[in-house]
C-alpha cells in the first residue's frame, strides 16, 4: 500500500472527507452491492474538492501493481496530473494524449494511474479492452447522461471492478440521466429503465442513497478554510494601451 508519508500532507479537512468518501462508497453490504463490484457517485457541489478526494482515496488504496484509469474532459486531464504531482507525487501517473503511436506507447508501459479524455478513450477503446484496471474514475460523469451515446455504450461493456463517477449534478438531473450513469457505475443495481422511471422518489432514494455521497456548500461552510484573495496588478504595454484607448474612444462616440 502506498504510504501518505511521502506525499504532500493533506489538511485535516481533507483527511476527514477522505474517510467519509471511503466509508460511503466502499463499505456496502453484500446484499446491496452487485457481485464482485463496488463503486458509487461522488456528487459534491462544484468547488468542494472531488478531484482531491479521489486522489486521497487512491493514495490510501493503491498497491505497487495497481492500475487506475481516469477519464475526464480534454480540458481537465492535465489538471488531474498536476493535482497528483502536488498531493501524491509518489504515485506513477501518465497522461495518455497526443498522436496515436505515442498513446499506444504510454499504454504499453506499466504505470499505476492513466489519465485520458473521453474522446481519446473512445478512439482507443479496442486497446483498452485488452487492458486490466482495478479502478475507473469518471470525472464530469454527466457525459454519460444519455445512455444511447457511443461513449456510454462503450463504457457499459468496459468491465472494471470498482467504478466511481464524479459529478456535481446527478441528483438534480432527471431519472433517465441518473439511470444511465448507474448502468456504468453499478450495473445491475437498478431495475430496467422503463420500470425505474415509474418509481416514486422515496423508492429511488432507497436504491441510490448507499451509493451517492453529496455535500452542498452550505452544509460545510464552517469546515471550509478562509477565502484567500490575491490581487495581481499588471501594466498594459504601449501597444495594448493604444488598442484599449481606441476601443474606449469608439464606444464613447457611439454612446454620445
Amino acid at each position: 500500500m502506498v504510504s501518505r508519508e511521502n506525499s504532500k500532507e493533506l489538511p485535516p479537512f481533507w483527511e476527514q472527507r477522505n474517510d467519509l468518501y471511503y466509508n460511503t462508497i466502499t463499505n456496502f453490504s453484500e446484499k446491496d452491492r452487485p457481485e464482485n463490484v463496488h463503486g458509487g457517485i461522488l456528487a459534491d457541489d462544484m468547488g468542494l474538492g472531488k478531484t482531491l478526494q479521489a486522489i486521497a482515496f487512491l493514495s490510501s488504496q493503491l498497491q505497487e501493481n495497481s492500475r487506475v484509469l481516469i477519464l475526464a474532459p480534454s480540458g481537465l486531464i492535465y489538471n488531474w496530473a498536476d493535482e497528483f504531482k502536488k498531493f501524491a507525487p509518489n504515485l506513477d501517473v501518465a497522461v495518455v494524449h497526443g498522436l496515436k503511436p505515442y498513446r499506444e506507447t504510454i499504454l504499453a508501459e506499466k504505470h499505476q494511474v492513466y489519465v485520458t479524455s473521453y474522446a481519446t478513450f473512445r478512439q482507443d477503446s479496442e486497446i483498452y479492452r485488452n487492458l486490466s484496471f482495478d479502478f475507473l474514475f469518471l470525472d464530469e460523469a454527466q457525459v454519460m447522461k444519455n445512455a444511447q451515446t457511443k461513449i456510454a455504450k462503450i463504457l457499459r461493456k468496459f468491465v472494471v471492478p470498482s467504478v466511481f463517477a464524479l459529478s456535481g449534478t446527478p441528483i438534480e438531473n432527471n431519472l433517465g440521466e441518473l439511470w444511465s450513469i448507474f448502468q456504468i457505475v453499478l450495473p445491475g443495481l437498478l431495475p430496467a429503465k422503463k420500470d425505474f422511471m415509474k418509481l416514486p422518489a422515496e423508492r429511488v432514494a432507497q436504491f441510490i442513497k448507499p451509493f451517492v455521497m453529496r455535500r452542498k456548500k452550505e452544509d460545510v461552510l464552517t469546515e471550509l478554510p478562509d477565502l484567500i484573495e490575491v490581487v495581481y496588478k499588471n501594466e498594459l504595454e504601449d501597444q495594448q494601451k493604444a488598442i484599449y484607448l481606441a476601443q474606449l474612444q469608439q464606444m464613447q462616440e457611439r454612446l454620445g
